[in-house]
């Protein structure tokens, strides 16, 4: 159901410089099917496999199924042609990407109710708060606009205490900067809901100065609530019992490996497929913020993920073992080590080594 603005307000956006992507409205992802075809490093198109799970692996070899990517848009804005043929096609829901792309575009996201408020009240003796485009997300959110001249990538600003999440957090605010987007109104959210446009107009983005820019963010640091996770709390505790310890040559973690897949480990949690190769996290089943690579590891890309693959600056995919130390012994490698050790009938003394997070 497109709302019956949206191919008016798409053109306007254009017209103003943002790059745009279109969004699939199951999953607030990039709608594959309509965007460029991607390419391996050596310039093969990629397709999608199915497989007899119902997942999907990135191969060369040609299917019904073939790979969109939209990197191409993180360089420059889609022509006119392109728009026409994604309104044309039903597109329901647009997304602009952040950084100098889109003249240095950065949106900033409150996703937990009280934070835009308080935050607001901290700079709005601004003169800029008042002309910043704002809009209420489909999901209930907060969402501002502004450019800068130096736009960075997306930063994670703010974290609020939450006992549902593994972590022990959720992200409570957040930017949508260089290589990243955020849906424009009036784009369809998953709920049926619309994202709608509380103020100012997205087609007419500010530009601030970078110190106006840098303080707004400084302001929303400030409200952080859970600066550590549930884990980072009992790592400071008792380092010894949470921090895997690093050895050489073969270890109980490359047996477990070879035992389970990743496939079923996602399964095993709570993991939802999400069509495309994706899986969402658990509790948030449109998130599709998991994709599962060749080499059978996943890589997760939600903050909010008990797995979040840029945790601490860790950037590496999950394996099979890094699920069970995750989900059955609190991230404790050691403890998990010595039970997978039990459960899978392996001599220690034979492989009684650790490897670090992501091995």
């Amino acid at each position: 159901m497109r709302h019956r603005y949206f191919p008016q307000a798409v053109w306007r956006y254009w017209e103003s410089g943002l790059s745009l992507i279109p969004i699939n409205t199951r999953t607030k992802r990039p709608y594959s099917r309509l965007l460029p075809q991607a390419c391996n490093t050596n310039g093969d198109p990629l397709y999608y496999q199915k497989k007899n799970n119902g997942t999907l692996s990135v191969t060369t070899d040609k299917t019904t199924i073939r790979k969109g990517t939209w990197e191409p848009y993180q360089k420059q804005q889609a022509t006119a042609d392109e728009i026409g043929y994604w309104l044309t096609n039903g597109v329901c829901a647009i997304a602009a990407i952040g950084g100098d792309v889109s003249g240095g575009l950065e949106i900033i996201d409150f996703d937990v109710g009280g934070y835009y408020e308080k935050w607001v009240d901290l700079v709005y003796t601004e003169d800029v708060i008042g002309v910043l485009p704002t809009q209420r997300t489909g999901g209930g959110g907060m969402q501002m606009a502004w450019r800068c001249p130096e736009p960075e990538g997306n930063q994670k600003l703010a974290w609020h205490p939450d006992e549902s999440y593994h972590s022990g957090r959720c992200i409570a605010i957040e930017t949508r900067g260089k290589n990243g987007y955020a849906l424009m109104p009036p784009s369809l959210h998953p709920s049926g809901n619309f994202y709608e446009l509380i103020a100012g107009k997205f087609s007419a983005v500010p530009m601030l100065t970078q110190e106006q820019r840098d303080y707004l963010l400084k302001c929303a640091r400030s409200l952080c609530q859970a600066p550590k996770t549930r884990q980072e709390i009992a790592h400071a505790q008792n380092p010894r019992a949470s921090t895997p310890q690093e050895f050489d040559g073969e270890s109980v973690i490359d047996v477990f490996n070879a035992r389970y897949s990743v496939d079923a480990m996602l399964r095993r949690y709570n993991y939802t497929p999400s069509g495309n190769g994706r899986y969402s996290r658990p509790g948030k089943e449109d998130s599709a913020g998991v994709v599962i690579f060749d080499n059978g590891k996943s890589y997760h890309m939600s903050s909010n993920d008990p797995l979040d693959s840029d945790a601490v600056g860790l950037h590496q995919p999950r394996s099979a073992f890094d699920f069970y130390a995750q989900f059955e012994h609190d991230g404790s490698y050691r403890n998990a080590v010595r039970m997978a050790a039990q459960e899978l009938g392996i001599n220690r003394r034979k492989y009684p080594q650790i490897h670090r997070v992501g091995s």
